[in-house]
C-alpha cells in the first residue's frame, strides 16, 4: 500500500485542530460520517454476530475478508480495503487475489476458515459486510458489488436493506 493511503488510516495530529481549540469531528478529517479503530471494527463485528469473546468476532472477520479478498481483483481489494484499520485491511490485501469461485464455494470457504456450517458463514459474512458498509466509501462497495456475479447478491443483503 502507498504511503498516501496508509497516511489516511493515522490518527489526526495535535496541528489539525482548529484554532478555536474545538474538537476536531472525524468526518472533517477523514470526510467519511464514521471512521473506527481495529477495537471498534472488531467491537462491531462481536456486536451483530452476538459472540461472547473478542476473537471469535476475530476469526470470523478474518475468514470473510480473506475469502473476499481471494475473489476480488487486487486492484478492488486494495480500494475496499484502504479506509478499513490497517489490522483489518490486511485480510483484503494479503489475499491470493482474482481466484474465480462462486457464492457456494465462498461461503465453504469461510465456514472452512471459522469453523462454522454455511449457513453460519453466509450469515456472518453478510454482516461483517454491513459493518464494512459502516467505514468504506457506498462507491468503493458498488464497485466490489459489480465486479461479483449476480449469485453474490446475498452477500450485499443487509447493506441494501439498511439503505434502501
Amino acid at each position: 500500500m502507498d504511503s498516501h493511503a496508509r497516511a489516511s488510516k493515522t490518527a489526526p495530529s495535535s496541528h489539525d485542530q482548529p484554532a478555536d481549540g474545538s474538537p476536531l469531528s472525524v468526518s472533517s478529517v477523514y470526510g467519511r460520517a464514521l471512521e473506527m479503530n481495529y477495537k471498534e471494527f472488531i467491537g462491531q463485528v462481536q456486536h451483530r454476530l452476538e459472540y461472547a469473546q473478542f476473537g471469535q468476532a476475530v476469526r470470523a472477520t478474518r475468514a470473510v475478508l480473506t475469502t473476499l479478498g481471494e475473489r476480488l481483483q487486487e486492484g478492488e481489494a486494495t480500494d475496499l480495503a484502504s479506509p478499513l484499520p490497517m489490522e483489518i485491511d490486511r485480510y483484503l490485501t494479503h489475499a491470493e487475489h482474482g481466484q474465480r469461485f462462486d457464492y457456494q464455494e465462498f461461503l465453504d470457504r469461510v465456514a472452512d476458515r471459522e469453523g462454522v456450517d454455511r449457513a453460519d458463514a453466509n450469515y456472518h459474512a453478510q454482516q461483517l459486510l454491513a459493518v464494512v458498509a459502516e467505514v468504506v466509501p457506498a462507491g468503493n462497495l458498488e464497485k466490489i458489488d459489480g465486479q461479483l456475479p449476480e449469485e453474490f447478491d446475498p452477500l450485499f443483503e443487509l447493506i441494501e436493506t439498511a439503505e434502501g
